[in-house]
């Protein structure tokens, strides 16, 4: 029964395509220079991302660079990127790409135009950990150094450091001396264009290195890829084949690839599997022709009977490969299994999530994923927790997390000796908030309709509790606050969390009521990281005549860790106030405040108008002191004007903006009576 509204705005974008009439060459710097949003849309293809150091310290700096290409594989020059890190406590990234180490471990550092994204990996060593050597010197080699138009050969890049020890995990970018002669993906792999001679060059931090290509023109017949023809089982053990052949010709004089299949026999190229685990793993690459070539096919099932074929091909398969002819059938018998089997061993534990904010006495569930080598998860294995430091924060024996005092400390999940971890931040307690007035400002002669406390130990309310109905949608928690001020010590709590957009409100706690004049007093806290949306909104108490909501409660702050003000909002008047033209809203600011991280008491008197007549009236507390008022209101037509509902939908502003961090809204007691 959530009566939440919302106004939806559509827009319509007009898309158009960008057509070059430069040439038809596959290589080369796209000329078009655009801020053109919707065109690039169209117009972008790919986007890599590179850093000049792929490893640094924490409070080191690196420069993430975006390269953004066509359909084509032609650069596309003077684009604006957005950056984004998947991690600020690893890594954050400035507008113009300028990365900064801010905590060990890895985060993702995403370029975005357009709809169309790249990333890379960032690495970050802690403080007091060994430094990281830099780059001194990068040698390339290629598989081949002459080719045909159109073939292709893998360049490969070594980096070593001042020692001439071979560093791993740099960053390491492509490029052509003479795009017209042959072109290098990012990933190394060169493809011939035309006759000539290019140097294919490898830079990583800064250090390059080179290596010469030849094209000519070949006058020899380009056909399809030889036939093997002795392909033979070597050997097999209980889940294993060793297979051996002679190496085919792609049919241009180059080695082919191989699409290795099996069957439990007898085999069906169609249905076969390709093989996907050992050293035969489709596709295959070829070294030499003429020569043998000898690799091994794992996940085989023992005491059983294989049939083995091949295809030799050229180029890139499911996309422009050439395929030979099927090869011989090779069969095969898989030995018994004589011993089971040890478990794989765990590579890498996970822990999720990677990070989280906590009031004391809050609690966060952690997971832990155990991964092997592969980046396979593993299931059924023990893990362990603990915690860095038990009087800032706790863990179970399952991970659940507990909230003690203010600071930060590491969770560790261990398994088999391998480690993974989540930094957890407590808020720090803040002082106790005033004790509220001894007596309210309840009009007299009321009758009291609901005293809702908070100390349920669910955290979703069932309809008809005590007249409640919650629409919860895992949102709403009973946690505990000593500091509750009226019912402690568990409150409610709504959470918004990280990543959601303007005019979102988490759940909606809601009580029907039938009165005229309504009195309605509640204890709320907005956690110490709340931030404001940009619209000034952020609606916490609502209340209904007949069917439409009139009232709101909101607590008015433009800027996002700015002063929030307590304020009246009326909507969908027929007239009165400051809103006599019945527009949308009506608002009656004030100076009291809401602040961060303490409890403020809310109390509103509101008196429906007469049949009729504009006499409804407003009154705002904070605190038990009279914050604004508004009167002179004609809130509806209806023929018998009286309070229907009343509404905790903390709803936070309007259209755009986004919660950066996880943030919580706190509620404790809410009492109503009316007349």
């Amino acid at each position: 029964m959530n009566r939440i509204l919302s106004r939806g705005v559509g827009t319509a974008l007009a898309a158009f395509s960008i057509f070059s009439c430069s040439s038809d060459n596959l290589t080369g710097t796209n000329g078009l220079s655009t801020d053109d949003l919707s065109a690039d849309a169209t117009l972008i293809a790919s986007v890599t991302v590179s850093f000049g150091r792929s490893s640094i310290a924490v409070g080191d700096t690196t420069t993430a660079t975006a390269t953004l290409r066509d359909w084509r594989g032609r650069i596309l020059p003077n684009r604006t990127v957005t950056w984004t890190s998947s991690d600020n406590a690893v890594a954050t990234v400035s507008p113009s790409g300028l990365v900064t180490g801010t905590g060990g471990g890895t985060a993702v550092i995403t370029a975005a135009r357009s709809g169309k994204t790249g990333s890379a990996t960032i690495t970050v060593t802690s403080l007091g950990t060994t430094s990281v050597p830099s780059v001194a010197s990068v040698s390339v080699s290629l598989a081949a150094t002459s080719l045909n138009p159109g073939q292709t050969t893998q360049a490969t890049a070594t980096v070593r450091d001042s020692a001439n020890n071979v560093l791993t995990g740099r960053a390491v970018t492509w490029a052509s001396g003479n795009t017209a002669v042959a072109t290098v993906s990012s990933g190394g792999l060169v493809t011939a264009v035309a006759a000539g001679s290019s140097q294919i060059t490898a830079t990583s931090e800064g250090k390059s290195g080179s290596a010469a290509l030849t094209v000519t023109t070949s006058s020899s017949v380009v056909s399809n890829p030889a036939t093997v023809t002795d392909l033979a089982v070597a050997a097999t053990d209980s889940t294993s084949a060793t297979l051996s052949f002679t190496q085919a010709d792609d049919g241009t004089g180059q080695p082919a690839k191989y699409d290795v299949r099996f069957a439990v026999a007898p085999i069906s190229w169609g249905s076969a599997t390709s093989v996907a685990s050992g050293t035969c793993a489709t596709p295959l690459n070829g070294t030499a022709v003429g020569s043998k070539l000898t690799c091994t096919v794992l996940g085989l099932k023992p005491s059983t009977s294989y049939n083995f074929q091949l295809v030799a091909f050229r180029g890139t398969m499911n996309q422009d490969a050439v395929y030979g002819s099927l090869s011989n059938v090779a069969a095969g018998t898989t030995k018994a299994s004589t011993t089971t089997p040890p478990p794989v061993p765990v590579a890498t534990v996970t822990v999720s999530p990677a990070s989280a904010t906590l009031d004391i006495g809050a609690t966060s569930q952690l997971s832990a994923t155990t991964r092997d080598a592969n980046g396979n998860v593993l299931t059924g294995r023990v893990v362990t927790w603990t915690s860095a430091n038990t009087a800032i924060a706790t863990v179970s024996a399952t991970g659940l997390v507990t909230a003690k005092a203010g600071g930060t400390t590491q969770v560790t999940a261990t398994s088999e000796g391998k480690i993974g971890s989540a930094s957890i931040t407590v808020n720090a307690a803040p002082p106790p908030p005033p004790p509220p007035p001894p007596t309210g400002n309840e009009p007299s002669g009321m009758t009291m309709i609901s005293n809702r406390a908070f100390n349920s130990t669910t955290a979703s309310y069932a309809p008809g509790e005590d007249g409640w109905w919650d629409s919860d949608n895992g949102a709403l928690a009973i946690v505990q606050d000593a500091t509750a001020p009226q019912s402690p010590s568990n409150v409610a709590r709504m959470t918004f969390s990280a990543g959601i957009s303007g005019g979102y409100a988490p759940s909606t706690l809601e009580r029907p009521v039938s009165a005229t004049t309504i009195y309605s007093a509640a204890w709320v806290k907005f956690s110490s990281n709340w931030q404001s949306h940009l619209s000034g909104v952020n609606k916490i108490l609502h209340f209904w005549i007949g069917g439409g909501n009139k009232l709101v409660i909101t607590a008015a702050g433009y800027v996002p860790t700015g002063p929030l003000t307590a304020r009246i909002s009326l909507q969908g008047i027929v007239s009165g106030g400051n809103n006599a033209d019945g527009g949308i809203s009506g608002t009656y600011e004030s100076t009291a405040q809401f602040v961060r991280g303490q409890w403020t008491k809310i109390e509103v008197v509101a008196v429906a108008n007469t049949p009729g007549s504009a006499n409804g009236s407003v009154k705002l507390y904070i605190n038990g002191t009279l914050a604004t008022q508004c009167s002179g209101i004609k809130f509806t037509n209806d023929s018998n004007p009286s309070w229907t509902l009343e509404s905790w939908a903390p709803v936070w502003g309007g259209t755009g903006d986004t919660v950066l961090s996880t943030m919580y809204e706190y509620m404790d007691n809410i009492y109503i009576s009316g007349k």
